[in-house]
């Protein structure tokens, strides 16, 4: 058996402990709630504009999507757009990125890897046509941006939603088929 005094020292440290890494969870605590938001502020960013809030089926509309670097240099950027099935894109301007349609999805790709500088963007604008078949009724167009931050070891990945625009109405007669009812 140890005697009293040796029992207090024994305490005492565990307590000393206790204190250090309390101490030391609120500094990780207080650094992330700090690097956060610097973090988010460099981040990349797509915002979408459509031309038009409703056509008619058969018709044809512009979609521009602005894909912004944010604070850091990025490389291999990427956009991928879901539209309806059956819509046709038509690329008209990618600023260097090649279209391609993979499975649903439309696809804008930096197969070059060049360096986008940070504050600088992006347009990419394609029209999109609905086809005479389509019934009426509000659409979505989701989309995703990515891309890696440039001379970054290991490589650091972001990817966010495109924002702005993301439905569109379509006028004329709702269509019913065997699945409507």
């Amino acid at each position: 058996m140890l005697p009293i005094k040796h029992i207090s020292m024994i305490r005492g440290f565990n307590l000393k402990r206790l204190k250090c890494v309390f101490l030391i969870g609120i500094v990780f605590v207080l650094i992330h709630m700090f690097l956060t938001p610097a973090l988010a502020a460099n981040e990349i960013s797509g915002v979408r504009q459509i031309e038009r809030d409703s056509i008619e089926p058969g018709d044809t509309f512009t979609v521009t999507v602005v894909f912004s670097a944010g604070d850091v240099d990025v490389e291999g950027i990427m956009l991928e757009e879901k539209l309806p099935d059956d819509w046709i894109v038509t690329p008209l301007q990618n600023s260097g990125l090649v279209y391609a349609k993979i499975q649903d999805q439309h696809t804008w790709l930096d197969v070059v890897a060049t360096t986008l500088e940070a504050g600088s963007s992006k347009t990419i604008i394609y029209n999109v046509t609905v086809p005479a078949a389509t019934s009426a009724g509000i659409y979505e167009i989701e989309g995703q941006v990515s891309a890696y931050e440039a001379g970054v070891v290991p490589e650091v990945y972001q990817n966010n939603e495109v924002t702005g625009d993301t439905s569109l109405e379509i006028g004329g007669e709702k269509i019913f088929t065997s699945t409507d009812w």
